[in-house]
């Protein structure tokens, strides 16, 4: 288009003749709403990631206060310690205060073995995340483009070659 614009002038402009005829290559509309259903579906599945792990991650708090901070509110339980910040937070990851106390190591292994799918599955959510906005992100130009097509079916949609 600057080639045409400078064409036997002495200072390259654009016209607003030049730029009404410009033709932009664009999926057609129908295409476009294809495009927008599988990106949506993915950004909707990384929302869905999102909303899951604050609740797993309220579960797990939830469990933790349960488990630790009610049951010391009158007095320590029976094998409990005092202990050190740094030995909690290897422990439980959530103390805030400079002195806590720890349960007996049997205690430790329970929670932790309620807890630990909990944890597990939003490290599973986050990686699955990120991977799903990665693919998102290398298909929108592509889908744009349209080096890929996506192609609606009855009940599936498909992203194939042009």
């Amino acid at each position: 288009m600057l080639s045409l614009a400078g064409a036997g002038a002495t200072r390259n402009a654009l016209t607003k003749g030049m730029i009404e005829s410009f033709e932009i290559k664009a999926p057609s509309f129908s295409e476009q709403r294809a495009i927008a259903a599988v990106l949506g579906s993915l950004d909707d599945k990384i929302e869905l990631n999102r909303r899951m792990n604050e609740t797993l991650e309220a579960l797990a708090q939830s469990l933790f206060k349960s488990w630790f901070v009610d049951t010391t509110q009158s007095a320590l339980p029976k094998g409990w310690r005092e202990t050190t910040i740094g030995e909690l937070c290897e422990f439980a990851y959530m103390a805030y205060m400079s002195k806590e106390v720890l349960p007996p190591a049997d205690v430790q292994e329970a929670f932790d073995k309620q807890v630990r799918p909990l944890f597990e599955r939003v490290h599973h959510n986050d990686e699955e995340s990120r991977t799903l906005a990665a693919l998102r992100d290398a298909l929108l130009p592509k889908l744009l483009s349209g080096e890929l097509r996506v192609v609606a079916g009855m009940d599936s949609v498909d992203i194939m070659d042009a």
